[in-house]
């Protein structure tokens, strides 16, 4: 399986909220909620580097996650059966992929 290959829409994935809150980053005033209460008040506050946060975080885990799927078959080969493997691959990449998209955009929209 040609890994490079599938690498560089996931590096996209994870760039392009850190490029959106670098382009934000010198509108932002210097004092930030970061967290909510159930009723939607703001009961956390940050600084605007705290824009960097979330993002971080999950494009860390989504390329831990990425080297997972991929390096499967040499992390536990007793287990991984060949013929499944490119279905397996696409389908747990598309399903993650839509779902970091899904958790970034909400993430985004709720500054």
């Amino acid at each position: 399986m040609n890994t490079k290959k599938g690498l560089l829409p996931v590096l996209i994935l994870i760039a392009a909220p850190l490029i959106y809150a670098a382009y934000i980053y010198p509108t932002l005033p210097d004092r930030i909620p970061i967290h909510f209460n159930w009723k939607g008040e703001a009961d956390g506050w940050g600084g605007p580097d705290s824009i960097f946060i979330a993002p971080g975080i999950l494009g860390a885990v989504s390329l831990l996650v990425y080297f997972l799927l991929t390096n499967l078959k040499s992390i536990d080969p007793i287990r991984y059966q060949k013929a499944n493997d490119e279905i397996k691959h696409k389908l747990l990449t598309n399903i993650y992929g839509q779902f970091h998209e899904v958790l970034m955009i909400s993430t985004q929209l709720s500054l």
